[in-house]
């Protein structure tokens, strides 16, 4: 396909590329705007963000947390619906707030069934199929805070897993006070010590594919974000990955099925070396670099509008009989 979009300025940087990867997973160029932009948001049942965020993108923030009024806000600009997905987990004890002595002990990841890896793999796909069929052009992906540290456990030991790497480097050893990782010594001991205990399950035999690294490490929601990440791929959905979590399961989906990701976008730097070492294997240099740790989804609804600019951009510089009917 002949590219109108190298138009867009090179003093411009990297819109340039932007441009032409919207042209690319759109087969048009120049690009047409994306106007069905969705962020899923693999969460936990009973949290503020599954109470609060529906379908149609509206919110009830009366009882929102900090942290979902600034989502809210953020999707709110950008022209974003958000999603939010159930996984239903056999560890955390979502019903009661997190203890003292609780934040002390392990952290768990839970080693998955056949039945249950199947299921929540299958889930993603569904989701992916959903949102294809209902004409969502742009998918926003990440993962809720309810069990952030299980899933920084999970996602860690799966980086290591599939790339043969020691664990250590990636979880980082920076714990001074203003550290990316946002960890002091205790926390950053837990979560050490929770990779090195979940990357002992992959030990013996003959080396485990993505499938069963997803299974033995990866816990639930990285397991529905590989599904629905590989599905949507599948579906030529165009998506944007948002933190650590959704990285390393953009390297299981992309495993499993190689070149999906083309159609893959990083949003922002994530603040762990797990998430950084993801895309590095993937190829994706991240859009932004905020320092923003969630990966709740908050970078790529930031991200959405400069994808917007490039897209603008390119039709702008785009000749006129092949840019056709612009927008107002």
């Amino acid at each position: 396909m002949t590219t109108n979009s190298a138009g867009v300025g090179a003093d411009l940087g990297r819109l340039r590329g932007l441009a032409a990867w919207a042209a690319r997973v759109q087969r048009q160029d120049p690009p047409e705007a994306f106007r069905h932009v969705r962020a899923i948001l693999v969460d936990t049942p009973g949290t503020v963000a599954d109470r609060t965020a529906t379908d149609d993108g509206s919110d009830d923030v009366a009882t929102a947390s900090p942290e979902e009024l600034t989502l809210s806000l953020l999707a709110e600009r950008a022209g974003v619906s958000r999603r939010i997905v159930d996984v239903v987990t056999g560890v955390a004890a979502l019903d009661e707030p997190a203890t003292a002595a609780a934040q002390r002990g392990p952290i768990l990841v839970e080693e998955l069934s056949g039945e249950q890896l199947e299921a929540a793999y299958e889930l993603g796909r569904y989701i992916a199929d959903e949102e294809a069929d209902s004409g969502t052009d742009l998918l926003l992906v990440g993962a809720g805070g309810a069990t952030r540290d299980e899933d920084m456990v999970a996602a860690t030991a799966l980086v290591a897993a599939l790339l043969g790497r020691e664990p250590l480097p990636l979880v980082g050893t920076d714990t001074a006070t203003g550290n990316v990782l946002g960890l002091d010594d205790r926390a950053w001991a837990r979560r050490v010590a929770g990779v090195r205990d979940v990357l002992r399950r992959t030990r013996g035999g003959s080396p485990a594919g993505p499938m069963e690294l997803l299974r033995t490490v990866g816990g639930p929601r990285i397991a529905v974000l590989t599904g629905l990440l590989q599905q949507a791929a599948e579906r030529r959905t165009p998506t944007l990955l948002d933190g650590t979590v959704s990285c390393a399961a953009a390297l299981a989906a992309d495993q499993l099925a190689p070149e999906s990701r083309q159609w893959w976008l990083a949003a922002a730097t994530p603040a762990e070396p797990a998430g950084r070492a993801a895309l590095a294997d993937l190829e994706l240099p991240p859009l932004l670099d905020l320092g923003i740790r969630a990966g709740t989804g908050a970078a790529a609804m930031i991200a959405v509008p400069i994808v917007g600019a490039a897209v603008e951009l390119a039709r702008a510089a785009a000749p006129a009989d092949d840019a056709g009917d612009r927008p107002a």
